[in-house]
């Protein structure tokens, strides 16, 4: 995992929000319902940005919204959720 000047992502096998950034809260799960590894395949890379793609700006209750790539689980798939993912590419799940 990369970290930043501006955040540090953190991953977790359970389920508690960790501090990011100033203010933002993000958490992965690992082994359990959220992983940024989104077909499944081991490994975070091109086919889960492609998945993930398709579905940022997307929100709960709209024909596009999939709770699985709501990584922050706020509702919404959009920036924090993007940077969780980025923060995760091309390492093995």
């Amino acid at each position: 995992m990369g970290v930043s000047s501006k955040w540090l992502i953190q991953r977790h096998d359970y389920k508690t929000p960790q501090r990011v950034g100033a203010s933002k809260l993000i958490h992965i799960m690992l082994g359990g319902a959220l992983t940024p590894d989104f077909d499944g395949n081991g490994t975070v890379g091109f086919g889960d940005f492609l998945e993930f793609a398709i579905v940022f700006g997307s929100a709960a209750g709209d024909g596009r919204f999939e709770a699985r790539f709501d990584l922050d689980e706020n509702g919404s798939i959009g920036f924090a959720d993007f940077v969780a993912f980025a923060g995760a590419f091309g390492s093995s799940i």
